[in-house]
């Protein structure tokens, strides 16, 4: 099927709105809250795979069509061109494609008998049932289940009666499974994950580096030029070194030890030089032999019912690019298990000292902590969130009343105040040699390097294990129509945005002089009053502003340096400055 045409002109035209194709993926730090906890809660994990995804879904425009591909006119004897195709189904390449399947799927889930689930408000992609405590996250087509295993199989069974399933067996310790390309392989109270290894043997295959002998013993080191001494000779285009950096990202994401040289190399992929070939050659030699090693990440033990402690490392190297940027590290853990790590060059303007940029970095980890804090609770833990730093700097500044001698970072460091004052958080001083997070801010020297290796888990994997295979489950003959769940979907959606602002309208309308016969009006005529009142008080306020503005508007005029006399509104009534007669109108 090809040649796609659609006869409807809005279409093309971008009117089904950027909301129509949404289709959200989980972030790296969801994606370890789900490993988390099943280690916590000794929970096992299914993995499943919807087959022909999209085609599931109903197109939701009814005016797309489609030519019939030629072989279609031949074997049907049509002559070629007199017929065109109805679609019905969501199709692959449709530019709202995903968005179509995330809302089929959401609905399918949701609908689940006796389970009550629902999707969390702070991770788009993830799902989670107070009642049967199944959690599960889906990247696309992809999804994974934790959770007791009767809820697990009751939730499975619902979604073979609707969709095209591959599933796999109930992981547990000694079993492993395949997600997005890295293998996950349980372990007693956690998981190790394996990355492909594909990936960094076809960069060293393209490299000519798939024979060396020695590894090197440090991902990256830094350099201003070029040394003639590691110079393998290999300087390809732009568009190879791209494709090699691109097939490093996928590891970059479990591996956090290369985190920092790769963000480094990816800021060179419109332009490299042969410094950056160097790096990129460097890192593949640190690679080597590598190719069996995992992360290992184990929670802690002895940890309190209820209660999850949800711990941000941060650190900051000033000034270390060419226009003076810093770079900033953030490495999230929960209950001792890493959940994510960033590297990445500050944005905006360069930060004028190391204790500002150390206090940019701790209010970026307070973001990334804010966001893991509130998916937890959505999940039903009390969350503590601890904040650690090695910058004695950033830790002042964040407990001062005042900004301090950093007024420009009143909005930065004063969020954090708060956060620190009103004890949603705790900051926590460590020292340098034990934060791992500098391992994500700059290169490090063999001594620093194989001194905080262990903490990261990254080392071989020895433990035996057994991986998982998917298995189809139903076919295609055995699906039950889902139309109506998709209809009874975005029925509860819009109830629920209407119930949204009625309770919105009551609690803004019912603590008025008012407000009992405002309560009664909301509950009679609904959306209907919440409207008339909207736009009733939109319009005073547009009055009552232009009438406040005619009183005080008083034009002024005034020498700007060596510029012309420029006129200003100002929105004062106390005259500064004598109106210019001939400019009087700006």
């Amino acid at each position: 099927m090809k040649d796609l045409r659609r006869f409807d002109p809005k279409i093309g035209s971008g009117a089904e709105g950027l909301e129509d194709r949404s289709c959200p993926t989980p972030s790296g730090w969801s994606n370890g809250i789900v490993d988390w906890r099943s280690a916590r809660e000794n929970f096992v994990v299914a993995i499943l795979d919807i087959v022909s995804a999209f085609i599931h879904a109903l197109e939701q425009n009814p005016n797309v069509f489609m030519r019939p591909p030629l072989e279609w006119y031949k074997a049907n004897k049509i002559e070629v061109g007199t017929m065109v195709w109805h679609m019905l189904h969501n199709l692959y390449g449709r530019k709202s494609a995903g968005a179509t399947f995330r809302d089929f799927w959401e609905s399918v889930v949701c609908s689940t008998p006796k389970a009550e689930i629902v999707r969390l408000e702070n991770e788009p992609c993830m799902y989670y049932s107070e009642k049967t405590k199944v959690q599960l996250v889906h990247h696309v087509d992809d999804a994974r289940l934790t959770g007791p295993e009767d809820a697990q199989r009751q939730v499975t069974a619902h979604l073979s009666r609707f969709m095209l399933m591959e599933l796999s067996e109930p992981v547990k310790e000694g079993l492993a499974y395949k997600y997005l390309g890295n293998s996950k392989i349980g372990i007693a109270r956690g998981w190790i994950t394996k990355p492909d290894p594909a990936h960094v043997r076809g960069v060293a295959a393209r490299l000519g580096l798939d024979t060396i002998g020695k590894a090197a013993v440090t991902p990256g080191v830094k350099r201003a030029k070029v040394v003639p001494d590691e110079d393998d000779g290999h300087y390809g285009s732009s568009t190879e070194f791209r494709s090699c950096v691109g097939c490093l990202i996928h590891a970059t994401k479990e591996i956090e030890v290369i985190a920092s040289p790769m963000k480094e190399l990816s800021r060179k992929l419109s332009n490299p030089g042969q410094e950056d070939w160097q790096d990129l050659s460097r890192l593949i030699r640190y690679m080597h032999g590598k190719e069996d090693w995992g992360t290992r990440q184990v929670v802690s033990e002895n940890l309190e019912e209820g209660l999850a402690t949800v711990t941000v490392t941060t650190d900051a190297n000033w000034a270390c690019d060419e226009s003076g940027r810093a770079t900033l590290a953030i490495r999230a853990h929960i209950d001792g298990y890493k959940s994510g790590h960033m590297s990445q060059t500050q944005p905006g303007l360069p930060a004028l000292s190391s204790g500002e940029s150390e206090m940019r970095a701790m209010t970026t980890g307070t973001v990334v902590g804010l966001h893991v804090k509130m998916i937890l609770e959505e999940l039903g833990y009390k969350v503590k969130l601890v904040l650690e730093c090695d910058a004695s700097a950033a830790l002042e500044a964040a407990a001062k009343m005042s900004s301090g001698r950093m007024r420009h970072m009143a909005a930065a460091d004063t969020f954090v105040r708060k956060l620190l004052k009103s004890k949603e958080a705790v900051a926590k001083k460590i020292p340098t040699k034990a934060n791992v997070a500098g391992l994500l801010s700059k290169h490090v020297s063999k001594e620093t390097l194989e001194a905080l290796l262990p903490l990261t888990g990254w080392g071989p994997v020895t433990e035996p294990y057994r991986l998982v295979e998917l298995v189809k489950v139903n076919d295609i003959k055995d699906l039950a129509d889902a139309g109506e769940l998709e209809l009874e979907g975005k029925a509860k959606v819009v109830k629920a945005v209407r119930s949204e602002g009625k309770n919105l309208a009551k609690a803004v309308l019912c603590g008025s002089a008012c407000g009992p016969m405002a309560s009664q009006a909301v509950q009679g005529y609904g959306g209907w009053f919440v409207i008339v009142v909207a736009v009733t008080c939109f319009g005073l306020g547009i009055y009552g502003g232009s009438l406040a503005t005619r009183a005080c508007r008083t034009v002024r005029s005034r020498d700007v340096g060596s510029q012309a006399p420029t006129t200003y509104t100002w929105r004062n009534a106390v005259p500064r400055f004598s109106v210019l007669p001939d400019r009087s109108h700006g």
